[in-house]
C-alpha cells in the first residue's frame, strides 16, 4: 500500500495520481519514487530477495572499502590474495567468503600485479582455467573522469557474463594511481570518487576496494577525510616486524575491530624462458582484539600485573609469529597512560625479565615472540584464543622466517582439497615492488 502526496491510501504505485501530485509539488522539488510505508519496507525486509551484505563476514562489506598502507606495507598483496581467496571461493583467515568473480582495476604498476595474481594463484595450488578473476587498466581521465564509472561497470558485467558468477569484487590499485587530475585533497572529487564507488557496489551487491596510501605523516590515509566517512569500512595495514598487521579501523553493521596478520615472502614464477621473483602473501590469520580497544582483564576483580599487561599486548600484536622487541615496546608505553616515561621504562625491563623467567617468553636478538607451555610456572596468564577454532582440509606453506623464527601457526587458507604446494621455491623478502 502507498501513500499519496495528500495522504489518502490508494492502490499500489497509482501512476496517474502520482504524475498530478508531481505538479502540485514546490518549484525545484523532486520525487523519484512513490513514497514507501514502513510496513511496505518491513515486508520487502522479510519476503524479498536476499541481499548479499558482507563478502567476508565482519571484514568486507558489499560496500565502498579503503585499504590503506604505508609503503611496502603488503596493501596491495593482501588485495591480490583476497581476489584469489574470493574468486576460488576459499576461506578468508578461517571465515567463509561470497565466492564470486572478481575485477582488479591495475592503475599502479600494471604488469607487475597481473604477475602477482598468477604467483598467488599457482602458490596456493588454485587452477587458473575458468577462474573468474579479470585485470583491467584504468579508463582514461581516472576515477574522478567521466569515463571510469561506465567502463568499469562495462567490463563487470562482460566478466560476469563470460564466467558466469556474480562479481564479488572490485579492486582498484591503488586509489591515487587511479583518481585522475584532481587533488585527493579537495572534498569536491573526493566525495565523487566515493560516489562512484558507491555505485558499482551498489549496483552487483559487490565490494568496492580502493588501496589506498598513508599521509604525510605516516598516520592516517592519504587525502579528503570524506574517504574514510563515506566508506563502508576502512581496513589499514601497517608492517610489524617481519609480519604486517590488518586492524579494521571502521566498518558499518558489524561489531568490534577484527585484527589479522599475514607475512610477505617470494614465490619464483616459471615464465617462457626465465624465472622471475614476485611477492607473495603468505599465512592470513585472525589475532586478537584490537591495541586500541577495551584491555582484556584476566581476573577483572584484581588489577592485573605489569608483565600481566606485557604479556597481554605481546599476544595481540604478535600473534605465534616474532616481533621487534621496540615494537613491543611501543605498544605497551602507548598502553601504558598513566605511567611517565622512566616508570615505563623500569615496568617494561622487570616484564622482561619476568616473563622470560616464567617461560612465557623468548627473545633473539632484536625479536621476542610467545612461547605457551603447558607446565607454565603460572597458571593467571592465558594466550587469546583467536586461532583456537579454525580449522582446515589442506594445511598452507610453513611460515617464512625473516630474522626470527616463528613459532607453530594455523592454515593461512582453508581448501575443500588437500593441494600440493611448491615449498622449495618460497623465500622471506621484505623488501621489493608493490604495497
Amino acid at each position: 500500500m502507498s501513500l499519496r502526496p495528500d495522504g489518502e491510501r490508494d492502490d499500489p504505485h497509482p501512476s496517474a495520481q502520482v504524475t498530478n501530485a508531481l505538479h502540485r509539488l514546490p518549484k525545484g522539488y523532486s520525487v523519484s519514487a512513490v513514497l514507501r510505508t514502513i510496513e511496505e519496507i518491513e515486508n520487502d525486509l522479510m519476503t524479498g530477495a536476499p541481499r548479499r551484505r558482507f563478502i567476508v563476514p565482519g571484514v568486507i562489506p558489499a560496500g565502498p572499502i579503503i585499504l590503506y598502507g604505508g609503503s611496502g606495507s603488503g596493501k596491495t598483496g593482501i588485495a591480490i590474495l583476497t581476489s584469489v581467496i574470493l574468486a576460488a571461493g576459499l576461506a578468508w583467515a578461517g571465515r567463509p567468503v561470497s565466492k564470486g568473480a572478481v575485477l582488479f582495476v591495475g592503475g599502479e604498476d600494471y604488469w607487475n600485479v597481473e604477475a602477482r595474481l598468477v604467483a598467488a594463484a599457482r602458490f596456493y595450488g588454485v587452477d587458473t582455467k575458468d577462474l573468474p578473476l579479470a585485470v583491467v587498466e584504468p579508463a582514461a581521465g581516472g576515477v574522478t573522469g567521466s569515463a571510469f564509472e561506465a567502463e568499469t561497470i562495462r567490463h563487470a558485467e562482460d566478466l560476469v557474463k563470460l564466467t558466469g558468477q556474480e562479481l564479488a569484487m572490485v579492486v582498484v590499485d591503488t586509489l591515487g594511481a587511479c583518481f585522475g587530475d584532481e587533488s585527493q585533497d579537495d572534498a569536491r572529487p573526493a566525495t565523487k570518487a566515493m560516489g562512484v564507488f558507491d555505485r558499482i557496489s551498489q549496483r552487483f551487491q559487490c565490494a568496492v576496494i580502493a588501496v589506498h596510501h598513508t599521509g604525510k605523516s605516516g598516520e592516517g590515509m592519504r587525502g579528503s577525510q570524506v574517504f574514510f566517512d563515506r566508506a563502508d569500512a576502512v581496513i589499514h595495514a601497517e608492517a610489524i616486524g617481519g609480519s604486517t598487521k590488518l586492524t579494521v579501523k571502521k566498518i558499518k553493521n558489524a561489531p568490534g575491530r577484527p585484527q589479522f596478520i599475514f607475512d610477505i615472502g617470494s614465490y619464483d614464477l616459471g615464465i617462457c624462458d626465465e624465472t622471475i621473483s614476485m611477492q607473495i602473501v603468505t599465512n592470513l590469520r585472525a589475532i586478537g582484539p584490537a591495541i586500541a580497544g577495551p584491555a582484556v582483564t584476566l581476573e577483572p576483580k584484581r588489577k592485573r600485573k605489569d608483565h600481566e599487561h606485557a604479556y597481554d599486548v605481546l599476544c595481540q600484536i604478535s600473534s605465534s609469529a616474532s616481533v621487534l622487541i621496540d615494537t613491543w615496546k611501543d605498544a605497551l608505553f602507548r598502553e601504558w597512560m598513566d605511567k611517565s616515561a622512566s616508570a615505563k621504562t623500569t615496568a617494561f625491563s622487570s616484564a622482561r625479565v619476568k616473563l622470560s623467567r616464567l617461560g612465557k617468553i623468548k627473545e633473539k636478538g632484536k625479536f621476542v615472540s610467545v612461547l605457551v607451555s603447558e607446565n607454565s610456572a603460572e597458571n593467571l596468564l592465558t594466550t587469546p584464543a583467536s586461532n583456537a577454532d579454525l580449522s582446515a582440509s589442506a594445511s598452507a606453506p610453513p611460515s617464512l622466517k625473516e630474522g626470527a623464527t616463528l613459532t607453530k601457526q594455523p592454515p593461512s587458507i582453508e581448501m575443500t582439497e588437500r593441494v600440493g604446494i611448491p615449498r622449495k621455491s618460497i623465500r622471506p623478502v621484505r623488501t621489493g615492488t608493490g604495497g
